[in-house]
């Protein structure tokens, strides 16, 4: 335990010092921030004096404006939860992607495999120095969820729900960064194959369920969208689901309150929950083959060769 703690601080501190942090720190902010400038101007458009109906709107821009502004706390709230769960899908592939470029770059690999325990230890302190350090760029969005509080409450469940996917889903990323890095030499190509990876899981899964939706083949895989951090967030259950799909485009609708697979072992579990519980178990699956990827006598390696 001590030497993991000692691998997490010294990751920790290389990142911290080095030449790109306040430029990704930069990045990020300016990102939320023109993405929240974008969304708040939607939704808090030139209807915000409009007194808010009681009804599910009938359809009109009107009558659509107003349920927008009734609900303008939700609609904020979750919209910078989107963009959070972007920016992560984004920064933390980087990060980890450079797990193990420095000690290659100085011939350090076998050295470090000497020194360690073992190389599992080694992948977990890689996974969980560029974790921490993810959710330390990601904290930097905290004040833009501001004006969700200054126009109503938000949910326990949602605020609950967001916190979850969040926190695991930028495991998975920061998995999928380690994970390329130790298959590949080159920090920007593992960079560019985690975070590939990671955008497929945002928005590839749904663009293969919307494909398959229109040849009337959309139950197939349905249950993919459990792999989705965005429909975990939309179908957070309770009357945010219902206000999200009132306003979400028909062929979006789907998506949302997904049911349940048969096969998971609590059926009445709520989707974010089934959710987070997958991208943990695929990132435990991510980190041991991560340790395997890096040690060239690991014993699963040479039983394969004999």
């Amino acid at each position: 335990m001590p030497l993991l703690v000692a691998m997490v601080v010294k990751e920790m501190q290389t990142w911290l010092r080095g030449r790109l942090t306040f430029t990704v720190f930069g990045s990020v902010v300016l990102l939320l921030c023109i993405l929240f400038v974008v969304l708040a101007v939607r939704v808090l458009g030139p209807e915000a004096n409009t007194p808010p109906p009681t009804t599910q709107p009938a359809g009109g821009s009107n009558s659509v404006n107003q349920f927008i502004v009734a609900n303008r706390a939700l609609l904020l709230f979750a919209s910078m939860g989107l963009c959070l769960l972007l920016t992560s899908a984004a920064v933390a592939p980087a990060v980890a992607a450079s797990a193990f470029a420095g000690e290659r770059e100085r011939g350090m690999m076998d050295l470090l495999l000497l020194q360690a325990p073992g190389p599992g230890l080694i992948v977990v302190g890689k996974v969980l120095a560029a974790f921490l350090f993810s959710l330390l760029v990601l904290l930097v969005s905290l004040p833009l969820f501001g004006p969700a509080w200054s126009f109503g409450s938000v949910s326990s469940d949602l605020i609950t729900t967001m916190v979850v996917v969040v926190l695991s889903s930028t495991l998975l990323f920061t998995a999928f960064g380690v994970f390329f890095s130790a298959l590949l030499k080159g920090a920007l190509a593992a960079t560019i194959f985690a975070q590939c990876a990671s955008l497929f899981i945002l928005f590839g899964l749904p663009g293969l369920y919307l494909m398959a939706q229109a040849v009337d083949a959309g139950d197939s895989v349905q249950g993919l969208l459990l792999l989705n951090p965005f429909v975990s967030v939309l179908s957070a259950g309770g009357s945010a689901s219902e206000t999200l799909a009132r306003l979400a485009p028909p062929a979006v609708r789907g998506m949302i309150n997904v049911p349940t697979p048969n096969w998971v072992p609590v059926v009445s579990a709520p989707l974010w929950a089934v959710g987070s519980s997958l991208w943990v178990l695929l990132a435990g699956v991510l980190m041991v083959g991560s340790s395997v990827a890096i040690d060239p006598n690991h014993r699963w390696r040479l039983r394969s060769r004999a």
